[in-house]
């Protein structure tokens, strides 16, 4: 809100843009059910939402893409699964560092599976790190749950630079 705020003077027409984006993000949690599923395009465009109002609050400290094609976008999962594992790097990368992180989100169809992937050029952790109860644990179980344990968030060793990546 601070970041709105602080638009409004400045860049009113941005300031109007991030709150239509914050509303359609408030509206998202409001309908928000444990179980529900919606369609990675869904996903994709609340995420996206939020990535830009952090963006606005981080202004040159954060930058994001998708590779994820339009094949799949209606594909199911569920809802803010995708934004949590974003928020994640948000609240413990973009926030601690001075400089730019970079956000790379991929899904990709494997063996008739959507595979969801975050990656991030932070300094990495490992599972043992997940707070029960918080976050990414969370987003675990209700995984577990919704698919009767055939779905799985994993943080595994990036092929590429040696990061690690969270993996669905």
């Amino acid at each position: 809100m601070n970041s709105i705020a602080a638009l409004i003077k400045e860049n009113p027409a941005e300031a109007e843009s991030m709150v239509e984006k914050l509303s359609a993000l408030l509206r998202y949690s409001l309908d928000f059910r444990t179980n529900r599923l919606v369609s990675l395009e869904e996903e994709l465009k609340i995420t996206t939402d939020y990535l830009e109002i952090e963006a606005a609050r981080f202004v040159d400290k954060l930058d994001y893409n998708f590779n994820t094609p339009s094949s799949l976008k209606t594909e199911k999962l569920p809802a803010f699964t995708l934004q949590t594992l974003v928020e994640n790097v948000i609240k413990h990368v973009v926030s601690k560092r001075s400089d730019k992180t970079e956000i790379h989100v991929s899904a990709y169809n494997s063996d008739g599976s959507l595979q969801v992937e975050v990656c991030d050029n932070g300094p990495g952790f490992s599972e043992s790190n997940l707070k029960t109860g918080h976050g990414l644990d969370t987003l675990r179980k209700r995984l577990e749950n919704i698919f009767d344990g055939k779905a799985e968030l994993a943080v595994v060793k990036s092929s590429t630079g040696g990061k690690v990546l969270v993996k669905i």
